[in-house]
Order: structure tokens, then C-alpha cells, then sequence
């Protein structure tokens, strides 16, 4: 991508192919991991110059249209690997969620992502407000200033989210 940029003069975009089964499967596995609300919002549509325009997609649905369509196609053979967690959950837990709790799981483990992820870059945004108010600006010479420290005791008058997402910003 960063050839064909320097040769056109463009911004280049890379496609990949996660699809919602894939998202999913990252939840839970961030989910289990203890990750926070930003792990819980799954895979990010964009990131940089990476995108991932199938993630509205799932696995079945792909595979219909591959065959529909006879284009062929590859797959990572570590995909059947049991070693590997992600592999786990993808053959073991979500067809039993499936199965056993909700024939439609995997759609909720989205919607549910969805939410997660806008109130994660709405907590951020707040964070960030709260910094431009209530942060302390460190000068540097070869930068912007940094947000370098905050105010305790208005600090400590936010809820404790807010309170995480302003740490976790400054750091």
C-alpha cells in the first residue's frame, strides 16, 4: 500500500476479509480475556488504512455466495487448529450458544458490541473534554503540548468512568 501510494499520489486502502462471525468470535474472546469496553466493541470497520467492509457479513452468507457464484477461494489452514482459542470458540462455544441458548447469538453478541462501542468513544469524548477543562498541559519543544496531569480533586468529583477514561488518556 505505502509503494502503490508513493507511485499514484493517494491514499490507499488495504481490505480484509473479517466478516460478524469473526467479530463475534474477538468479543468473546476479549470478554473472557477481561478486557474493557473498548476490547468489547469488537473489530473496529476502519483502522488506519486497514477495512474490513464484510464485518455486516457472516461466515454462512459468504460461503452461499462463494458457492452461488464458483469463485474459488482459500483458507488459513490453522483455522481447524485447536490449539489456538479463538479456533475453540469458533468450533466449540458459539455453535452451542447457537444451539443451546439463542439460535440467533451470534447477531446479538453484535448488537450488543454496537452499543458497547459507541458508549466507549462517547466515555473518550468526555474524557477528553474533561482534560481540555480540567488538565494540567505539559509544553514540549518537538510536540504539542501533553495533557500531563489533572486536577485531583475535580478528578475525583467524576463518576469512576470518567475517572478511567481521563487516566487512561493521559497516559
Amino acid at each position: 500500500a505505502k509503494k502503490w501510494e508513493m507511485e499514484s499520489g493517494r491514499r490507499v486502502k488495504i481490505a480484509v476479509a473479517h466478516h460478524g462471525d469473526d467479530n463475534a468470535e474477538t468479543i468473546l474472546h476479549h470478554l473472557f480475556r477481561g478486557s474493557g469496553l473498548k476490547g468489547l466493541g469488537g473489530i473496529p470497520p476502519i483502522r488506519g488504512r486497514i477495512i474490513r467492509p464484510l464485518l455486516g457479513t457472516g461466515r454462512k452468507e459468504i460461503l452461499n455466495y462463494i458457492e452461488a457464484e464458483g469463485v474459488s477461494y482459500c483458507q488459513d489452514s490453522t483455522n481447524q487448529l485447536e490449539a489456538y482459542t479463538r479456533n475453540r470458540l469458533r468450533h466449540n462455544i458459539i455453535p452451542l450458544i447457537c444451539s443451546q441458548v439463542n439460535e440467533r447469538g451470534l447477531e446479538h453478541i453484535l448488537q450488543a458490541a454496537k452499543r458497547i462501542s459507541q458508549a466507549d468513544v462517547y466515555l473518550e469524548g468526555q474524557a477528553d473534554l474533561w482534560l481540555k477543562q480540567y488538565g494540567v498541559a505539559e509544553p514540549k519543544q518537538e510536540e504539542p503540548s501533553q495533557r500531563a496531569g489533572a486536577d485531583k480533586h475535580m478528578l475525583l468529583k467524576e463518576p469512576v468512568i470518567i475517572q478511567t477514561y481521563v487516566i487512561r488518556q493521559m497516559i
